[in-house]
């Protein structure tokens, strides 16, 4: 399922799901229901996954410049 491949793609980036969720202008209370099992939309989860893989291109520019976000993660 999507819910399943944005879970591994957040773990993989050491991020938290539901914050990025948030981070890509998706309601957290959507969030909960993909958790508990409603369907996710392919654009919602498309938002989801951008919001993840520009957060982590993102911080790996910050490690380059000698900067790291603060608690590990950059969402």
């Amino acid at each position: 399922s999507y819910f399943v491949q944005l879970a591994e793609l957040a773990e993989s980036k050491n991020a938290d799901l539901k914050e990025a969720f948030l981070q890509a202008g998706v309601p957290d209370s959507t969030y909960y229901r993909v958790l508990n099992g409603r369907d996710l939309h392919y654009r919602t989860a498309l938002k989801v996954a951008g919001t993840l893989t520009q957060s982590h291109q993102e911080t790996s520019i910050l490690s380059e410049h000698g900067s790291s976000p603060d608690g590990g993660t950059f969402l």
